[in-house]
């Protein structure tokens, strides 16, 4: 068998997100005598917020399926992280059996960027009994995302699976028990993901709550004070 390589070529698919660079670079080939094929790439991104997917396609089935036959830095399910270096070899004899002829490869790579919470934010407050909207980023655009209430770490009400739209009206009930410690858990197709701590308060604020009948008073003392600056009450007229 004789196995060659030409000057080959990356792709970088990202599907679920927009991509401000190329996430595959510096991609070369070498085929050895032992029938295998060794390869090298970098695999560009962001080590805190992404995880990759990364598979090898060929010239000679016309790119229309990966190759199987591999080992070393590859992933179907979202688990490589980025850096320069990747190395991967494809045993091309067992996959191929005799080929004589040159080949060229594409490494392609899907990106999967983690969830993170944005509303509401840490420290922040909701109120029961009216609907705040959560708000997220991350994720892959088809999976669902169960999404959990805790306190102080325990499970206190599954709000629901929901699709991955970014956000979500929830409903707080009325009868959630109000104070502090509360945090959202969002569950998709990677690790769970938590916001940071906030809040759950009353509907409306104390002082609101105080201030109504106040305000109802006041203006009765205003009106019977001013029906009585002009002397006595009037007298009804005769009947006819």
């Amino acid at each position: 068998m004789k196995v060659g390589f030409l000057t080959v070529c990356s792709l970088a698919f990202f599907g679920f997100f927009p991509a401000t660079a190329q996430s595959v670079e510096n991609v070369v080939a070498e085929a050895r005598q032992n029938g295998k094929v060794a390869i090298t790439y970098d695999l560009i991104g962001n080590p805190d917020t992404e995880r990759f997917k990364v598979s090898v396609y060929s010239s000679y089935n016309g790119y229309a399926a990966p190759l199987k036959n591999l080992s070393g830095d590859i992933a179907t399910d979202y688990s490589l992280g980025p850096g320069k270096g990747k190395k991967i070899e494809w045993d091309a004899a067992a996959e191929l059996g005799t080929y004589n002829g040159e080949l060229a490869f594409e490494v392609r790579a899907e990106a999967y960027r983690f969830l993170r919470i944005s509303k509401p934010a840490e420290g922040k407050s909701v109120r029961r009994g009216a609907t705040t909207t959560l708000r997220w980023t991350g994720g892959h655009p088809t999976e669902k995302i169960k999404i959990e209430l805790l306190k102080e770490g325990r499970v206190v009400s599954n709000i629901g699976e929901v699709g991955n739209s970014g956000t979500y009206d929830w409903p707080v009930p009325k009868e959630m028990v109000k104070g502090k410690g509360y945090t959202l858990r969002f569950t998709g197709s990677s690790s769970p993901v938590a916001s940071g701590p906030f809040s759950i308060g009353a509907r409306y604020p104390m002082a609101l709550k105080v201030a109504l009948p106040a305000a109802v008073v006041f203006g009765a003392i205003v009106l019977l004070k001013k029906g009585g600056d002009g002397g006595p009450l009037p007298v009804p007229p005769e009947p006819n």
